[in-house]
């Protein structure tokens, strides 16, 4: 069970950071430099 539990989570997680990619990457591509705090 454990097994199969860390295999959904791995599919949510690449899910969710495909999205991420998609909706951030036309954005984040023309920055010129990463903002530093």
């Amino acid at each position: 069970r454990l097994v199969v539990a860390l295999i959904d989570l791995e599919e949510h997680l690449l899910a969710h950071l495909a999205f991420e990619e998609v909706s951030l990457g036309p954005l984040l591509s023309t920055w010129d430099r990463w903002p530093v705090e």
